[in-house]
């Protein structure tokens, strides 16, 4: 059985750990949705473990799965 593991929150991360957030996102609020929707996919991204040397077509899935990330 797999094992899930707990996502921190930003205040979990010693301080010398965290990116300069402000230098990628203008506000919380940013950052926050884009958290959001990365959480939203953790089931689709999972669904692929083990599998993206199964066929070209899994890894082409799974790449254009990573690029809606951005």
């Amino acid at each position: 059985m797999s094992e899930t593991k707990k996502i921190l929150e930003r205040s979990e991360i010693a301080e010398q750990d965290k990116w300069a957030i402000h230098d990628i996102y203008a506000t919380d609020e940013l950052w926050e949705a884009d958290l959001e929707k990365a959480k939203a996919m953790i089931p689709e991204f999972t669904a692929f473990t083990g599998k993206l040397c199964d066929s070209a077509e899994n890894l082409l899935a799974y790449m254009e799965l990573r690029r809606r990330l951005t």
